[in-house]
């Protein structure tokens, strides 16, 4: 599959820039700072309509017999097209990336986080980690999630 690239007439980039400064102030919709990140409904999307099922799923299998909740928002990075979606399951300690396309098993996620394990205090404690993140992140995540996401509860 290949990427159309198209240019961009001076014209309509302009009329786009006066759009985005006028949304600026959307708080709800755009992160502020490095964590550059709009949210989109997860059941008006192609690949994340199903999050109850899914999330409803891996939530009886990791916590058969028990009451739990997680909240899932939709995501994607400002200027890209790429869609995802975040799983904050606070009662079972897990941050989960779901990168959607088709794949429903969360447990095949290759960014599974322990929300005590695995989330240091700053950006910069990160260093050269590939599997660690930053509280503030983690917190713009639960922030969004409250604001945007959708809940999910399994007895």
């Amino acid at each position: 599959m290949g990427v159309k690239t198209t240019s961009l007439d001076p014209k309509y980039a302009l009329a786009a820039f006066a759009v985005l400064i006028a949304m600026s102030g959307q708080s709800s919709v755009s992160a502020k700072g490095p964590y550059d990140f709009t949210t989109f409904e997860l059941r008006g999307s192609r690949y994340f309509s199903n999050y109850n099922a899914v999330v409803g799923r891996y939530l009886r299998q990791e916590s058969p017999h028990r009451r739990t909740r997680a909240c899932v928002v939709g995501q994607s990075v400002v200027g890209q097209q790429n869609e995802t979606a975040c799983v904050v399951w606070r009662g079972g300690d897990k941050l989960i990336l779901w990168w959607g396309g088709g794949d429903d098993d969360l447990n095949r996620s290759n960014r599974i986080l322990s929300l005590s394990r695995d989330v240091v205090a700053t950006d910069e404690a990160i260093g050269t980690s590939t599997y660690l993140t930053s509280r503030p992140w983690v917190a713009m995540v639960e922030r969004k999630c409250a604001r945007s996401g959708r809940y999910v509860t399994v007895n």
